[in-house]
């Protein structure tokens, strides 16, 4: 859809860092001549902003975003700093209305990038520099596919294999030298690499969807992955894979692609810097690479100042640019459940129906299959927004359990709301979450035996978790286990203050036990953990809070006789959704574990008495209406659970009574009635938010009744 052009000339432009990359910005820039004016560029360091200014004859250098905001009066601004500062960036420039370029990726996460979206809609014009499919082979080639030359795509393949991690005859490694950022990206290989080549097939094929990859991490010294390959389909079914390392001795450490593309009429393949129509009627062209990458950066800054100045849709506008985004998140999540399931290829028998569901966003949620699991996005947010202003007006950090939604996706939203970290109930859950890049995770149980702590082993190289004990021959063999491998866990005593589950009892026992883990180089006391389970079902607050009350305090005063006796307690940890806001408010605790209040439910509305708005529910059709006063849904305990609490149907008449049977709902009403007819959509508030997520392979995100996003239950079936 076409905006207002911009009508002034030249358009003012301001940069946003002075990095390597910054000088292609500014070539491109340059090359557009009377159209545009770069008039500041703006760097924390003062003097690489000063290079590029003179470099590039720029009248103005800046420090910081309120020195250039508030001096120069500017049309766009470009973004070429580190991912990290993006969304302030973006942020601050639409605040004024000012239109954006920003270098891809527009944040680390895909969850990160949704949020910012959503926050910016109507403020400014944002898109994304994605530059890969600006190169001039790629766009003709793209030329040439729509001009039916080859026919209806049936195959897609592209690669990028290089030595630039590699040390090169002056032992220094190329990519490196670049991007010394690179080395050390916990997201390597797809997020900084792939990304470009997933974007152009995207681009060449139409949209995609991940139906498998495989990643690998082959050199010691860099944090990410060095190798990966990801497998896709097209919407036609087409099979297309994208595989590229840059960890390949023998290579250079800079090679061009090399693409192949099987249509029905005609092939085409990009090498060596050639371009080849293979068919009845062949053609070739040649490229010169160096020329070809800094015109992909001609071409994109090219597209946003002509669209900035005609009105027209950017091509790689901030929301289409998340696409791009899902299949890297998809890739990531796909490479490490492969890894968590031991590399079967047989763990992908849910991805027909997540794509079917991805394919809707944007639609009314009319436009769903049921039963689906939504979460209303507006209510989910409202309640992540009270817990984190309520635990920051006592002085306590949020570690929400993640049992609750078994999505990564939540827990970086989470996360980016001001979470610390994540509790985990599971080793299984806490392995999906680790391998999504989630580091600060409570397991908020004892692992024991064998397999387990072999696990548990492996998995302190992609987190920093935290391990619930109360024994000591459970410490005995993890502390083995952990020298064993030269590596050191953290522990948290978990203390019974009522619940009568697991745990040592307050006091004594506490400080015996923590002696025990000073006494043993593979592990570190960290602090205690406890869940004062036995208020949640009192209904009166005043007796509620009193009994918290009590119950921390025998927590607090373990705590206390830990420090006094000289072992360093960093994590006092309590709560939940059925003790929150009394157990955020209790002294010498530092952190709580609220977790089910993002959703809220019926067994937490009903059985705990809190006051979060439900954002889960289950969408469900009226499959039968055998008589005025019966009604029977689509929908039954395999996909909502009635065990804690009975999930609640919205916008009926008054009902007499609802019954789970194992595929569907009977609900009785009170009086006949001809409405609703079959075949009409009924809303279930969910029963229990725990037993009915993991009943769904994705959670389909709605705001204003239409589908904005869709998350894969990642963690879904991880009960080991």
């Amino acid at each position: 859809m076409a905006v207002p052009p911009k009508t002034s000339k030249p358009l003012k432009v301001a940069l946003v860092g002075a990095g390597m990359i910054s000088w292609y910005h500014l070539a491109a820039w340059r090359n557009l001549g009377e159209r545009v004016r770069v008039v500041a560029v703006c760097d924390p360091d003062p003097v690489k902003a000063a290079l590029r200014a003179k470099e590039f004859s720029i009248p103005h250098c800046y420090h910081d975003a309120d020195a250039l905001f508030a001096a120069e009066a500017i049309d766009a601004l470009d973004v070429a700093s580190p991912r990290q500062t993006h969304a302030g960036w973006v942020e601050a420039a639409a605040a004024r209305g000012i239109d954006v370029l920003c270098q891809k990726p527009m944040t680390p996460t895909l969850a990160e990038s949704e949020a910012l979206v959503r926050r910016v809609a109507g403020k400014s014009r944002f898109m994304v520099h994605e530059n890969w499919r600006f190169r001039p082979w790629y766009r003709e080639l793209k030329r040439w596919i729509a001009a039916g030359a080859l026919g209806d795509v049936i195959l897609g393949r592209m690669s990028f294999v290089s030595s630039g991690m590699l040390p090169d005859a002056s032992r220094r490694r190329p990519t490196f030298v670049r991007q010394p950022f690179m080395q050390h990206e916990e997201r390597l290989m797809i997020a900084e690499v792939l990304i470009h080549h997933l974007d152009v097939m995207r681009f060449l094929c139409g949209e995609l969807r991940v139906v498998g990859a495989r990643t690998a991490h082959t050199l010691a010294d860099v944090r990410g992955e060095t190798v990966a390959a990801i497998f896709m389909e097209s919407a036609s079914g087409a099979p297309v894979e994208v595989i590229g390392t840059m960890a390949a001795p023998g290579y250079p450490p800079r090679p061009p692609d090399r693409l192949e593309i099987a249509g029905s009429r005609a092939s085409a393949v990009f090498a060596d810097d050639e371009l080849r129509l293979l068919g009845e009627e062949p053609r070739s062209q040649i490229y010169d690479g160096v020329q070809g990458y800094q015109a992909s950066f001609d071409g994109v800054i090219a597209h946003f100042v002509d669209c900035l100045q005609t009105g027209a849709p950017f091509e790689t506008d901030a929301v289409e640019n998340l696409e791009t985004l899902r299949l890297v998140e998809n890739a990531y999540l796909s490479a490490d459940l492969g890894r968590a399931r031991g590399n079967a290829w047989e763990i992908y028998p849910m991805d027909t129906e997540i794509a079917s569901s991805q394919n809707l966003i944007g639609q009314p949620k009319s436009a769903l299959d049921t039963p689906a699991l939504l979460v209303d996005l507006d209510v989910m947010e409202a309640n992540i927004a009270r817990i984190v202003a309520t635990c920051r007006a006592h002085g306590v950090a949020w570690r929400p359990h993640s049992k609750v939604h078994k999505t990564p996706e939540i827990a970086k939203q989470q996360i980016a709301a001001g979470a610390i970290g994540i509790t985990c109930a599971k080793l299984a859950e806490a392995e999906v979450m680790a391998a999504a890049g989630i580091r600060d995770i409570l397991i908020a149980n004892q692992i024991v035996g064998p397999i387990k702590i072999a696990r548990l082993v492996e998995l302190v190289d992609q987190a920093d978790p935290i391990v619930c004990v109360d024994n000591v021959l459970n410490l005995t063999a993890l502390d083995a286990a952990f020298r064993r491998a030269n590596k050191r866990l953290s522990v948290a005593i978990e203390v019974n203050i009522g619940m009568n589950r697991a745990g040592v009892e307050p006091g004594a026992p506490v400080l015996a036990l923590a002696r025990e883990i000073a006494g043993r180089p593979g592990l570190r006391f960290v602090g205690l953990v406890a869940w004062e389970s036995q208020a949640t079902t009192i209904a009166d607050p005043a007796e509620k809070e009193r009994v918290v009350r009590d119950a921390v305090a025998m927590l607090v005063a373990s705590a206390r006789a830990c420090k006094e006796a000289g072992h360093a307690v960093e994590i006092v940890s309590c709560g939940g959704t059925g003790t929150f806001p009394y157990c955020a408010q209790q002294p010498g605790v530092t952190e709580v574990q609220v977790g089910g209040a993002i959703f809220s439910d019926m067994h937490y509305l009903t059985n705990y008495h809190v006051d979060f708005s439900p954002a889960l529910s289950v969408l469900t059709t009226i499959s039968s209406r055998p008589t005025p006063t019966r009604i029977i849904v689509d929908c039954g305990r395999k996909a909502m659970s009635g065990d804690a609490a009975m999930p609640a149907p919205s916008g009926l008449p008054p009902i007499a009574g609802l019954k789970l049977s194992a595929e569907h709902t009977k609900i009785d009403l009170v009086h006949p009635s001809d409405v609703p007819k079959i075949g009409d959509r009924i809303e279930f508030v969910v029963g229990y938010s725990d037993t009915t997520v993991h009943l769904h392979e994705e959670i389909v995100g709605v705001r204003g009744g239409r589908i904005e996003c869709v998350w894969r239950v990642a963690a879904r079936g991880r009960i080991k």
